[in-house]
């Protein structure tokens, strides 16, 4: 019983070291990365703030043109529900005052034509 007990911890041992010797090579990975970007901070940085800067702008562009694509559907949904209500309680729409808009723009334009050819006449 004593002989499987040593055999554990023999190999809790080897498993020990491996560890430990996997640890130094990731120790010194890290401190070769830390003296390259002590010796040219902006070479290891740029790259990731270029990045950064990519990634914002897409992430920017896409929110912005799913924002537009929300309130186009909302803008044709409200226009959907509020038209059968406004027929129903004879409200002029938004597309009946504009024409309406056209109208007296056109009719000013017409008195203020006739005005200038009576005034010459």
């Amino acid at each position: 019983m004593s002989d499987t007990k040593t055999a554990t911890f023999a190999q809790v041992g080897d498993s020990v070291r491996r560890l430990q010797a996997e640890a130094d090579k990731v120790v010194g990975r890290v401190r070769t990365r830390l003296n390259d970007l002590a010796r040219n901070p902006s070479k290891e940085f740029g790259g990731l703030v270029d990045e950064a800067r990519r990634v914002r702008g897409t992430v920017r562009s896409r929110v912005e043109s799913a924002v537009r694509r929300v309130e186009d559907r909302l803008e044709q949904r409200v226009s959907q529900l509020v038209k059968p209500v406004a027929r129903y309680l004879d409200i002029a729409s938004f597309d009946d005052v504009d024409e309406l808009r056209r109208r007296v723009a056109s009719l000013e334009k017409q008195i203020g034509d006739l005005d200038k050819s009576a005034k010459a006449a």
